[in-house]
């Protein structure tokens, strides 16, 4: 597939390759922004980071968390 042929909405089905990517093959992503006291932000983010699929990407001293999970399956 050529870069003219991708558009935003086969990217984001995984039609970027010779053929659309298998359902096992998919996962399910979503981003968000925890807020927590201060003094309990790294605790917080240590539970966060345990849980599995989940990833702590910054922090803020202000008590601010960004926070990305991935499973295969929305629920």
């Amino acid at each position: 597939m050529t870069p003219e042929n991708l558009s935003r909405r086969k990217l984001l089905m995984g039609g970027f390759g010779s053929s659309p990517l298998s359902p096992a093959a998919k996962a399910e992503i979503v981003s968000l922004i925890v807020n927590v006291f201060p003094a309990h932000l790294q605790s917080v983010a240590q539970k966060i980071a345990e849980l599995p699929g989940a990833e702590v990407h910054g922090e803020d001293p202000k008590g601010k968390l960004i926070v990305v999970l991935e499973a295969a399956t929305q629920g």
